[in-house]
């Protein structure tokens, strides 16, 4: 039986491989016989390579994450639960590779199919020698049998509803300022530039940047869009990740199942999910690892009866490292939180305090080891490892690096926590339930485990996880509600037990049905306003052409994406050789040629020139030296940052007149274009 069931799934691995790569060289090869054609017969094409290539990446990350944890020798007890934690850890690995790849200047595209090629090469083969471990597909039962009863049944199909609804906005082009700015628009300058280098004046640069590798693949093998397709299939693997731990520590009964499947539409409904789902920011990249890390400890504090799993205590810190390697400001949830968990397990075993000392040392050391390419990155580039943290601790290295135009005092400011009261945090609570960010289902459901006796260990440190991660991010962060969203997935699983625990008893069964429907009607509702607002008709079914959908989305919303006529007019009327200032812009990625900019924490280039010169003609002496042909200036954020957080830094008043009085004669710059408060200038 166990060979039948291992020929099974060898033939569909490669059915589905062949299929992936036949896909991929299909949509290749035609995608140049469509130049000239219609624009609804490009669209098909466009909207069906970004999903092939998507099932290439899973599909080569699922086989490298596999032998990974063959390595580790961690066991898991359903192929869903393998899937998910494999692909989690190709994923990083993928990201690993692109960095390395950058830093020896080797972003292109064929470079690109060419890494793919050889991991097709090196892992296929292996995976079709890989026998069965036995366990079942969904269930951990072993047999094979997986319980669905009608409510699963229900709960399963309302994740796949709200999948179908958060994908239309994964068809936008990036829209949000972070996305324009570093996390699609850093690595278009890589790609751009063939190789990860180090970025001046812009502190977003320099963060650790371990999703935005995947999306330099993304850019190299698809655009964008595959790009937010990454990020989109994070959010569904961790919903699909919360399914698998309610399977191993509830049980693949009814009850396990139901569990399971009501964390997952808590967590999945939520409208920041469904936001972000749509969005190219990082944030599902992180839930994706913190959570998947804090599973991991857990399933080696709770292993199953009979099994010794230290291969869990390993992963679980590997993974700790790959969400330092997309956030570093996670350190004090994946890192400190998960340590303490450590700690307060050892103590309330009465190990000894070697033993403890032992699981921290080595969950520690793999946390650094997997984040160390970016700290070492940081290090090299800024003289700080954790740049822009602790920089008066790194500062004598740091000014030998050349980091002297980041002000490291306004950016920790600008992200200092609201309020650290008692009052405010207990507030916080209330907050995040009524606001549109979470939703109520959290405050409707947790409370239903005070009225049942006989609550399982695992929900009880789940909610120690939840208490200490709220609270951390209530007092270390600027209460941002998708800074906490890498816990929630944990604290959905609490919520999910009560809701199956109510939904067990017969009166209470149509009530908790009914609380979760109501929450995710309203829930899916707040996402179908969001993606009904973009306007994707036209560019969905192929009438309007991208260029087209961006135009028109900069004239209907007149506080997003403003600036994107200049940048078109950039792109059609600017030689190849332009170089641009930007003076209080930041959001180069729709702009096509070569511009330096500053983020609002780092001291824009002009501010410096302007600072050390005694007349206006030594500063455009200076622009004609440095080889700007164009300036392009943002005056509502320019007005907007200097209010906020003390943008641009003029030393005195004499540098701003002379930057002013660039533009007030033609004299020394000439007014090409303009739209609204964003000009842009030729120097003359």
């Amino acid at each position: 039986m166990e060979e039948t069931g291992w020929r099974v799934r060898s033939r569909v691995a490669v059915v589905l491989a062949a299929v992936w790569f036949a896909g991929l060289i299909v949509a290749v090869a035609l995608d140049p016989l469509l130049v000239g054609q219609s624009l609804a017969a490009k669209r098909i094409l466009e909207l069906a390579a970004p999903f092939v290539m998507l099932g290439v990446i899973l599909f080569l990350s699922l086989l490298a994450g596999r032998r990974i944890l063959g390595c580790l020798r961690v066991q898991t007890c359903s192929s869903l639960e393998e899937a998910v934690f494999a692909i989690a850890l190709g994923l990083g690995a993928l990201s690993i590779i692109m960095l390395v790849l950058g830093l020896c200047g080797g972003l292109y595209t064929g470079v690109a199919y060419g890494l793919l090629a050889l991991g097709a090469l090196i892992l296929v083969p292996g995976s079709l020698r890989r026998r069965s471990s036995g366990f079942s597909p969904v269930g951990g039962t072993g047999d094979g049998r997986v319980a669905w009863d009608p409510m699963s049944i229900g709960l399963a199909c309302v994740l796949g509803i709200a999948a179908f609804i958060y994908l239309p906005a994964v068809f936008s082009p990036p829209l949000n300022y972070d996305s324009l700015t570093y996390h699609i628009g850093i690595p278009k300058l890589f790609v751009h530039h063939h190789r990860v280098f180090n970025v001046p004046n812009n502190v977003y640069a320099q963060f650790p940047a371990g999703m935005e590798m995947l999306y330099m693949l993304g850019l190299l093998l698809r655009g964008d869009i595959l790009a937010k397709f990454i990020h989109f299939s994070a959010g569904a693997l961790a919903a699909l990740g919360i399914v698998a731990f309610s399977l191993r520590h509830f049980g693949s009964g009814a009850g396990g199942m139901k569990a399971g499947l009501a964390s997952a539409v808590i967590f999945y409904t939520m409208p920041l999910v469904g936001f972000l789902s749509g969005w190219l920011y990082n944030d599902l990249g992180l839930v994706l690892f913190q959570f998947l890390s804090a599973a991991a400890l857990l399933a080696y504090l709770y292993p199953r009866p009979g099994r010794d799993e230290p291969g869990w205590l390993k992963l679980s810190g590997i993974l700790a490292g790959l969400s330092l390697s997309v956030k570093l400001s996670a350190a004090p949830l994946s890192c400190l939180v998960l340590a303490g968990i450590i700690l307060w397990a050892g103590l309330a075993r009465r190990r000894p305090a070697r033993a403890i000392a032992g699981e921290l040392a080595v969950f520690v050391s793999l946390c650094l080891l997997a984040a160390l390419p970016w700290l070492v990155k940081s290090a090299v580039y800024t003289g700080n490892p954790v740049y822009p943290f602790l920089a008066r601790w790194f500062e004598p290295f740091t000014a030998r690096a050349g980091q002297v135009h980041f002000d490291a005092q306004r950016f920790m400011a600008a992200h200092l926590p609201g309020g650290r009261s008692p009052g405010r945090v207990v507030g916080l609570l209330w907050e995040l339930s009524a606001g549109k960010e979470i939703g109520p289902a959290l405050l409707l459901f947790l409370p239903m485990l005070v009225f049942f006796r006989g609550v399982r260990p695992q929900v009880k440190a789940i909610l120690g996880y939840g208490a200490a991660s709220f609270v951390v991010w209530a007092c270390a962060t600027y209460q941002e509600p998708r800074f906490l969203l890498g816990a929630l997935p944990l604290v959905c699983l609490a919520a999910g037990c009560g809701f199956a625990r109510l939904a067990d008893m017969r009166p209470g069964r149509y009530l908790a049905a009914g609380a979760l429907a109501a929450v995710c009607v309203l829930n899916l509702f707040w996402a179908v306003t969001n993606a009904g607002g973009l306007g994707l008709l036209g560019l969905l079914s192929g009438t309007e052409e991208r260029e087209e959908y961006l135009l028109s989305f900069a004239e209907r919303h007149d506080g997003r994406l403003y600036q994107y006529p200049v940048f078109d007019y950039i792109n059609r009327a600017l030689p190849p050789d332009a170089r641009i200032l930007f003076v209080g812009e930041n959001q180069g990625y729709y702009c096509d040629r070569e511009f330096v900019g500053a983020s609002p924490f780092d001291v824009n280039p002009i501010v410096t020139a302007a600072n050390r010169s005694n007349a206006v003609g030594d500063l455009a002496a200076w622009l004609r030296e440095e080889g700007f042909t164009h300036m392009l200036v943002n005056l509502s954020e320019l007005s907007r940052t200097e209010r906020t957080v003390g943008s641009l830094g003029w030393t005195n008043p004499r540098s701003r007149g002379l930057f002013i009085a660039l533009f007030e004669e033609d004299l020394y710059t000439k007014l090409l274009f303009e739209v609204g408060p964003v000009r842009l200038y030729e120097v003359l």
